[in-house]
């Protein structure tokens, strides 16, 4: 009898001791997801190493590895292996059913063997492996992402249903992370593609308003001095043409401020100055630089002004007010029909 209890004792004190074992792992198990899968723009390098380092940690081998399945190519590529001083020289290649990996991934199952190297799908390595554990890893919609590998080089081994488990979810859990990485990655270059895309378009908005405005100023310069009559006198043909000619200028010198307003306002530059300003004469003054182009268009443009007293005269930046009525008025002239009146009332 005493015999019996200490055997029965000793069947649950195994039992236990399984338990126990059973926790710890399921512990090891949860850290290493936590720490692996935690980041969420983690590069593809970071979260494959982060991967393959819970895999040599919970299941205490000598080597991990993850193979990548190139769609293109329709084959699988070793990429990062972990552990040791194993390097890859060389990647390996293998198709599909081809090698245990290979194998591993047609079936859709994990694969392994306690002794590899006599295994009928090993394929010969550079370094000779004893046991091998194969795990495919697939996306949600069942698209092939590739294979984790548990190796062991100095002892062979069994690996259990638990372990073999651990893998196959850690596996799922891989493949998200993988894709979020490429995701990630993609959505990082598109990125940096824009940015580079923005400050050449900034520095052409740049560049190019600044050469506008130079031939501008000179035009100006050249009408303004025709205007002082100093090298005679100009017919009433002539003096309108040159009126024209200004007119296109102020058009054309408005549209470099545009133009450099917007360059300014990517970089953060863009600046409001403002000061006392008469707001019934200066929008009488923009509607009296459009009279010439609503003219052309056969459009009576009038103003009227209803403000009262106290808000004659405000604190504001006048060339952005100008900027503003400008568009308003040259829009509202493109897009009026002919022989209409329009009104601006304020």
């Amino acid at each position: 009898q005493s015999i019996a209890l200490t055997l029965q004792r000793r069947v649950l004190f195994e039992e236990l001791e399984g338990k126990i074992s059973d926790l710890n792992f399921s512990f090891e198990v949860g850290t290493a997801s936590l720490a692996t899968f935690g980041g969420s723009t983690q590069s593809i390098e970071e979260t494959t190493v982060s991967i393959l380092d819970a895999v040599l940690s919970i299941l205490k081998v000598d080597r991990a590895s993850l193979m990548l399945w190139d769609p293109q190519t329709k084959r699988l590529q070793s990429q990062w292996v972990r552990g040791g001083n194993f390097k890859i020289q060389s990647p390996l290649q293998l198709a599909s059913g081809e090698g245990m990996a290979g194998w591993a991934l047609q079936t859709g199952q994990p694969y392994w063997a306690e002794y590899a190297m006599g295994d009928p799908h090993y394929l010969e390595s550079v370094q000779p492996i004893q046991s091998l554990l194969c795990v495919p890893v697939f996306a949600l919609d069942r698209q092939p992402v590739g294979v984790i590998n548990a190796v062991t080089v100095q002892h062979t081994r069994v690996f259990l249903p638990r372990e073999i488990q651990f893998l196959i979810s850690f596996g799922r859990q891989a493949a998200l992370a993988i894709e979020n990485a490429r995701l990630h990655q993609k959505n990082r270059a598109n990125i940096d593609q824009l940015n580079e895309l923005n400050k050449l378009k900034s520095q052409f908005l740049s560049l190019v308003s600044h050469d506008l405005r130079g031939p501008l100023t000179g035009i100006r310069g050249f009408c303004e001095v025709l205007k002082q009559e100093n090298i005679g006198g100009l017919t009433p043909g002539q003096s309108e043409m040159i009126e024209q000619m200004q007119h296109q200028v102020d058009l054309q010198e408005r549209m470099v401020d545009d133009l450099l307003d917007l360059a300014r306002m990517e970089k953060g530059q863009l600046s409001i100055q403002p000061s006392p300003t008469v707001l019934p004469s200066l929008l009488q003054e923009e509607v009296d630089k459009s009279q010439m182009e609503a003219r052309e268009r056969n459009i009576a443009l009038s103003l009227s002004v209803n403000l009262p007293p106290a808000y004659s005269r405000l604190l504001l930046d006048g060339d952005r007010i100008r900027q503003v009525l400008w568009n308003l008025v040259h829009n509202a002239l493109k897009l009026d029909r002919k022989s209409t009146r329009l009104n601006s009332s304020h």
